[in-house]
């Protein structure tokens, strides 16, 4: 009966700990949130003495991927890029911006966090968004907005992909 109620007040003991720390952490988390949106001030005011247009470039840069610090998981991060960036965009492009919005962040967790947004996203039943498959390779498959395709699923010009971004590999057939 003692051993009982020794667990029972080790359990709760526990709980009360279990309870602390998850303020912690919320707590943590609105100060990392603080801290990214304070990084486009401070950027500022280390370049007071910079032109406008530098000014400019830093401000337009924190407000042009907002929507991607405050995302909540993989799958808003990935509509924040796309929705900022305003086109279809290859997996490469998608990574390489996000690895940049998270630059103290191991570059292999973030492409797999920013990759596993995107295709999860692709696999949702009425899914937000599409790949179009360039060519025969899909090697070249860009992603963006099911909306950004006109009816008959070509990609409307406003929201056209980076030709620079087309590899130039050939498809190769193998065979056994």
């Amino acid at each position: 009966m003692n051993d009982y109620m020794n667990k029972l007040e080790l359990i709760a003991a526990l709980e009360v700990e279990k309870g602390d720390l998850k303020r912690r952490l919320n707590s943590l988390e609105d100060t990392i949130l603080t801290l990214k949106q304070s990084i486009n001030f401070d950027t500022l005011s280390s370049h007071r003495n910079g032109s406008d247009v530098e000014k400019q470039q830093n401000t337009t840069a924190y407000d042009k991927y907002k929507g991607y610090y405050e995302a909540k998981g993989n799958k808003e991060r990935a509509i924040a890029i796309l929705k900022a960036e305003g086109k279809f965009l290859h997996m490469r492009q998608i990574v390489k911006i996000a690895q940049s919005l998270e630059p103290t962040k191991n570059p292999d967790v973030v492409k797999g966090k920013i990759q596993q947004g995107v295709y999860a996203l692709g696999n949702l039943e009425n899914a937000p968004i599409i790949n179009k498959v360039i060519g025969a390779s899909k090697t070249n498959a860009f992603w963006g907005s099911k909306n950004w395709v006109d009816e008959k699923g070509e990609i409307k010009p406003e929201y056209m992909y980076d030709q620079d971004e087309v590899s130039s590999r050939k498809s190769e057939t193998l065979e056994i």
